[in-house]
């Protein structure tokens, strides 16, 4: 599966994640070196770490997904997605306003919907002879370049057989860069701000363990930037999502390209091909078996066996104004 039809899944799921609760929260066995609680309490104790973990985990993507709020503010854009997925982008920068959240209010809208999740999530506990008294929350979040850690601080009671166990602090973490999405947010802003449409400038922030993927919006007189970062690399990708509505001046007519009737590729090796760069325009393609660099033009891949054979190709070119231009060539990959 390309990065496209990858993205769309990913979407998916974050999607349904917004908003939800907690299914399928397994009861636990005592595990190995814990001593502090009986046999039976530590399924309770073990219950609620996993909650609180799962709780922070659901909270950093529905808070990525938002570009950095709990709620979506007004204004902000909704994109059709294909095939009929409506994907909400918060503004960062409206016109000549920087909207972008700040590591605080980040922490903030992090630590409030894990608190949300986490109340969810302990009212379905219901195992036998146990019943859990939770004191007012007081959860904690601490956010990094490549993790999350999170703090309930609040007492705890579990009540088991006549008797209570009181937990004074339960934690969790999560390995997802939100902490970096967020920092790359902010800078693509800061960029944005200075250069106004530098594209170029904002492709050489590009860290390489994130994709950056932009898209245009135009309507009367404004262009709006969508812009999707996406973990690479990992099976279940943290997705951030944020927008810029920028003022443009005058229609662009893009270029014709030089006029590509072939290209060939090889089983197992690496392949490249960069369409002429052009200034603040974004590349796409249709291809299943690539994916064109939005800001360079660059097709790079290497072909698996599983990609033998051709391919009817559409590159499409689109200016902030929003000209559209398509060029149409055949890839033809052999053993």
């Amino acid at each position: 599966m390309s990065r496209k039809g990858q993205l769309t899944v990913y979407l998916l799921i974050g999607l349904v994640i917004v908003g939800i609760a907690f299914f399928g929260i397994r009861k636990y066995q005592r595990t190995a070196g814990e001593t502090a609680l009986p046999n039976g309490a530590q399924s309770a104790k073990l219950f609620l770490e996993e909650c609180l973990r799962q709780s922070l985990d659901a909270a950093v993507r529905t808070v990525s997904l938002q570009g950095s709020f709990v709620e979506l503010p007004d204004p902000h854009i909704e994109f059709l997605m294909p095939p009929d997925i409506v994907i909400p982008y918060a503004y960062h920068r409206y016109d000549g306003t920087v909207w972008t959240p700040t590591a605080a209010a980040l922490q903030a809208a992090v630590e409030r919907k894990t608190t949300q999740q986490f109340e969810l999530c302990t009212q379905s506990f219901s195992q036998p002879g146990f019943a859990l008294q939770l004191s007012p929350l007081a959860i904690q979040v601490d956010i990094q370049d490549q993790h999350a850690d999170v703090v309930l601080s609040s007492p705890v009671q579990i009540l088991w057989e006549q008797n209570r166990y009181r937990l004074k602090e339960l934690r969790g973490s999560v390995s997802l860069p939100l902490g970096k999405m967020h920092a790359l947010a902010e800078e693509i802003s800061q960029q944005q701000d200075q250069d106004s449409w530098c594209l170029t400038c904002i492709s050489a922030l590009r860290p390489a363990d994130i994709i950056l993927n932009p898209d245009f919006i135009s309507d009367d007189g404004s262009t709006t930037i969508l812009y999707q970062l996406i973990q690479s690399d990992s099976p279940d990708p943290l997705i951030y999502l944020f927008a810029h509505r920028l003022p443009f001046s005058a229609p662009e007519i893009l270029p014709d390209l030089p006029e590509i009737e072939v290209l060939e590729a090889t089983i197992g090796q690496h392949f490249s091909y960069q369409f002429p760069k052009l200034e603040n325009v974004l590349f796409a393609d249709d291809s299943p078996i690539f994916d064109i660099d939005a800001f360079t033009g660059t097709i790079a891949f290497t072909p698996i066996p599983e990609d033998r054979g051709e391919y009817l190709t559409t590159i499409i070119r689109k200016s902030p104004s929003g000209d559209i231009a398509q060029e149409m060539f055949l890839l033809k990959v052999r053993a």
